[in-house]
């Protein structure tokens, strides 16, 4: 089931919006469609910190606070501390619910992190020849100027017995990455990591470390390939995240 329509039917569903044969096909529904009942359960939480932690927690918290105050702060003061408290703590509580109620918004610390240390390379002709086939060279050009479905469809048809493959998949892989197609960027930083070719390999490795996160995978190897090199060019960086 796509996942604006189980969203829609989670919202009707909590909000009292569907009639009772409705009601009944939804929660058969529940019984069978895994995505559809995990969605559901975190829809449902975000709904009940609104309903309930803003009525009854924040309630009973301003409560606690007017009485602690009620012999040293004046009538007034008191009512615009605790109106202002009561917008602060209404707005943290509601903006955890949103983030909740957002498609995968509790998904998006390691693509966020991994994306604050991604930086894109200058896509220059670096494979050391004199003469650089014009297919990649469009490709660079494609590259620099965002044309990143142009690039990625001219890099794809580079062939692993091709010279200059490696080039291929590392400029391949930053395409992928810059079109949020983090697990195929991953693959190909992979593939350019494997050849061992050493003006690639170190920034194929942190690349393929930032693809991972990502796409929110198990990236532990790819740290230890970096932290078990201490001079390697992305130690430090690696360090930070994985403190992260």
């Amino acid at each position: 089931m796509d996942q604006q329509v189980n969203i829609d039917l989670i919202e009707q569903y909590l909000t009292h919006e569907m009639s009772e044969a409705q009601r009944v096909e939804f929660e058969d529904k529940l019984k069978t469609d895994e995505a559809l009942a995990a969605e559901f359960e975190r829809r449902k939480t975000a709904h009940k910190m609104i309903d309930f932690m803003v009525t009854e927690n924040l309630r009973s918290q301003l409560k606690s606070l007017e009485s602690k105050d009620a012999k040293i702060v004046s009538l007034q003061s008191r009512k615009r501390r605790m109106y202002t408290l009561a917008i602060a703590a209404s707005f943290i509580i509601l903006l955890g619910a949103f983030f909740m109620l957002m498609p995968g918004g509790s998904d998006l610390s390691r693509q966020q992190l991994a994306m604050e240390y991604y930086a894109s390379p200058d896509f220059t002709l670096r494979s050391g020849a004199d003469v650089i086939p014009a297919g990649i060279a469009e490709a660079v050009t494609d590259l620099r100027s965002n044309n990143l479905n142009s690039a990625i469809a001219t890099l794809e048809q580079i062939e692993i017995s091709d010279p200059y493959y490696v080039l291929a998949q590392y400029y391949l892989g930053h395409a992928q990455f810059l079109s949020e197609d983090f697990s195929s960027a991953q693959a190909s930083f992979q593939r350019v990591a494997d050849s061992n070719d050493l003006r690639y390999l170190e920034d194929a490795q942190w690349y393929a470390l930032l693809s991972c996160l990502s796409a929110e995978g198990a990236c532990t190897s790819y740290m230890n390939a970096i932290l078990n090199n201490p001079d390697h060019n992305f130690y430090q960086q690696t360090i930070e995240i994985q403190q992260r």
